[in-house]
């Protein structure tokens, strides 16, 4: 499993705004998008962003929504290690899935304002729209 993004929020309203402020004064390019995602790529980093349109924040409720963001050929297997692992050491875990491509995994009492994501490889030869 390997890094591949973080992602923040954005206010709805200024969406717009802050995909073109990465692609048009920072330089990244756009390669997975939709209304209201969109994952940006800067030649020659090795990490992407990934903006999610937020109407409100509130660290608990859009916990979900910021996240370390990893890429593997099996993900679920990948997500399960994980789980198994923090079970072994009594930690709560909440699992869960925003497409059959893009898992996460929530330890509540660890992580406070993001989970770690565990994304299909597919998704970046087929992107999800």
């Amino acid at each position: 499993m390997e890094l591949h993004h973080r992602a923040g929020q954005v206010a709805q309203q200024h969406f717009d705004d802050a995909r073109s402020l990465f692609t048009e004064c920072l330089g990244f390019e756009e390669f997975v998008a939709t209304e209201h995602m969109a994952i940006l790529h800067q030649a020659g980093s090795g990490i992407d962003i990934q903006l999610i349109c937020s109407e409100v924040f509130d660290p608990q409720l859009n916990k979900h929504q910021s996240h370390l963001g990893f890429i593997s050929s099996e993900p679920k297997q990948e997500r399960d290690l994980i789980q198994r692992w923090s079970e072994s050491r009594g930690l709560t875990v909440e699992v869960g899935q925003w497409s059959d491509r893009e898992l996460w995994i929530d330890l509540p009492d660890v992580f406070l304002d993001f989970v770690i994501e565990v994304m299909d490889r597919r998704i970046l030869e087929e992107p999800v729209t």
